[in-house]
């Protein structure tokens, strides 16, 4: 298999652009927004106002430091094991000294933040994505994602070892301010939409075929992501019926 044929192959097992479940998931879409408008995003906006801006960002960069661990492991399950040397890096660096990661010094350094989750690994490992999936509270996803999703959360490094030092609280209380923090993303991507779950379809679909591609290291086509079956020509109308003949 030449390589732009093996790496089409690998785009087209990458993401199941159909949207299969489309009924289904526009009414979860629907519910995920009332949930959002009428609990998520008024309590966000109160974080927002209390919370000043500085702190926040250190919330924010402090979750992210905690994921570092998780994503470690699956740089190595996925076996990018460059990406899983500047991971560790990373968490040392920052756990160190950027005071307990509050600060992003690797970035400063030259370490980039490398993506890494159970949903990557699964595709790296073969298995196909199944269809696009709106999921509970946590969104656009497919099938291949969701499984991934609750492995990364059951099985993150950091859930196991650090509530048995500082507790559950604090944890908690991290990720769901930096989860507050984006809602406001959020809002303003609904905002101006026609159509806003079809924008949140194909940002997902977009965005999660360019970490699907940096993990298994190939280039995904954005047309071939996003191709969508070719709509049947129009059939063409009837003729009318040919004009009587003037009378004579």
């Amino acid at each position: 298999m030449d390589p732009q044929t093996r790496q089409n192959a690998l785009a087209v097992r990458a993401l199941d652009t159909r949207d299969q479940w489309e009924e289904a998931n526009r009414a979860q879409f629907e519910r995920n927004k009332l949930a959002n408008d009428i609990v998520i995003s008024p309590v966000a906006r109160t974080y927002r106002t209390i919370v000043p801006q500085p702190l926040r960002d250190r919330i924010d960069t402090g979750s992210n430091n905690l994921d570092e661990p998780r994503i470690f492991a699956n740089n190595l399950l996925q076996g990018r094991f460059d990406a899983a040397h500047k991971t560790f890096g990373r968490f040392l660096v920052n756990s160190i000294l950027g005071l307990g990661g509050l600060f992003d010094v690797a970035s400063m350094g030259g370490l980039e933040r490398q993506s890494g989750d159970f949903g990557q690994t699964l595709f790296v490992w073969g298995f196909e994505s199944g269809p696009y999936w709106v999921m509970p509270v946590f969104g656009p996803a497919n099938v291949r994602d969701g499984i991934g999703r609750i492995v990364d959360i059951a099985g993150d490094p950091i859930q196991w070892i650090l509530p048995k030092w500082v507790g559950n609280t604090p944890l908690t209380g991290v990720s769901v301010a930096a989860g507050l923090g984006q809602v406001e993303l959020l809002d303003d991507f609904q905002q101006g939409s026609i159509n806003p779950y079809a924008r949140f379809r194909s940002t997902y679909l977009q965005n999660r075929a360019g970490e699907l591609a940096q993990a298994a290291g190939i280039r995904i086509v954005p047309e071939l992501v996003e191709a969508e079956p070719a709509p049947a020509p129009a059939a063409k109308k009837p003729r009318g019926k040919s004009k009587a003949k003037r009378q004579r």
